[in-house]
C-alpha cells in the first residue's frame, strides 16, 4: 500500500503509522519533490474492511483557509510499479484546511485605538518652546500589530494563542492599512517607510507583509509631527 503526502505536511515517521492485520513494515519514501510517500508492506490481507491509522501534521504556513487538498492511497499487488501499473484497490479523500489568518482584536476600530495607544517620555528638547506641542523634528517610532488566531465571536476580532503553539497559521501574506492622526507628518525617507505606500488623499499608509511563521506581525513605521500634536505634562519634581 502507498499513501501520497503533500510536503507542505511535516515529514513523516515510520512510528506515524499504526499497522494494520497483515502488516509487517512500513518504509518513507523521499525520492518524489511534491510528496512523502509512505509504503506499507503486507504479508497477506484479510477479508473486510481494515483502517490504516496515519499521523499527518500540516507545516504552518503551508496553506490557507479553506483551502482543499487530497491524500491518495493505492494498495498494488507486489512486485507492481506504483508510478505505471493499476491498483488493485484506491481512494483519494478530500480534505479542507482550517487555518487562521491574522486579524487584530477587535473590529470596532475605537476599541482598538483605544488598546494600543503608545505613551513615551520625552525631554523638553523634544517640544516647541511652551512645552505643550512636540517638536516638528521629533521622530515617533510606532507599528501595526495583527496576530494569528481564531475568530473571536464575542466582537468580531481574533483571540490571541499563546506564543509557540503555531496556531495553525494561514499562508497568505497579510495587508496593513492604517489611518494616521491628522497632526502626522508623513516623511517616506525616514527610518521604516519604505516599504509602506502613502496615501495622500485619505492619509493612510499600507503594506503587504509576507509573515513567515510569525504569529505576531508588527511592521514599524516612523512619523514626524506638523507642531500641533499636543504634550501631557508629567508631574514635576526638584531634588
Amino acid at each position: 500500500m502507498y499513501i501520497w503526502i503533500r510536503i507542505y505536511f511535516a515529514a513523516p515517521a515510520v512510528n506515524d503509522v499504526t499497522l494494520a492485520s497483515g502488516a509487517t513494515s512500513v518504509n518513507i519514501i523521499n525520492s518524489d519533490p511534491n510528496y512523502y510517500i509512505i509504503k506499507i508492506n503486507y504479508s497477506r490481507l484479510d477479508t473486510g474492511y481494515a483502517a490504516v491509522p496515519v499521523k499527518a501534521t500540516l507545516k504552518n504556513s503551508a496553506v490557507q483557509n479553506g483551502e482543499t487538498f487530497h491524500i491518495p492511497v493505492k494498495l498494488f499487488e507486489a512486485g507492481k510499479n506504483p508510478a505505471t501499473d493499476a491498483p488493485l484497490a484506491s481512494s483519494n479523500d478530500q480534505f479542507v484546511a482550517k487555518a487562521y489568518p491574522v486579524g487584530i482584536s477587535s473590529a470596532d476600530t475605537s476599541a482598538v485605538a483605544n488598546n494600543n495607544r503608545k505613551s513615551e517620555y520625552i525631554s523638553d528638547e523634544a517640544t516647541n518652546a511652551a512645552h505643550d506641542r512636540l517638536s516638528t523634528d521629533f521622530v515617533s517610532s510606532l507599528s501595526g500589530f495583527g496576530y494569528s488566531g481564531p475568530a473571536n465571536t464575542a466582537n468580531d476580532g481574533v483571540s490571541l494563542v499563546p506564543a509557540g503553539t503555531g496556531a495553525g497559521m494561514d499562508k497568505r501574506k497579510v495587508q496593513f492599512k492604517i489611518t494616521l492622526p491628522a497632526t502626522a507628518v508623513w516623511d517616506p525617507s525616514l527610518p521604516n517607510n519604505s516599504d509602506w505606500t502613502y496615501n495622500s488623499t485619505d492619509r493612510t499608509i499600507t503594506q503587504t507583509v509576507d509573515r513567515g511563521l510569525a504569529t505576531i506581525v508588527q511592521p514599524p513605521f516612523s512619523l514626524k509631527w506638523d507642531g500641533n500634536q499636543p504634550v501631557t505634562l508629567a508631574n514635576t519634581w526638584t531634588r
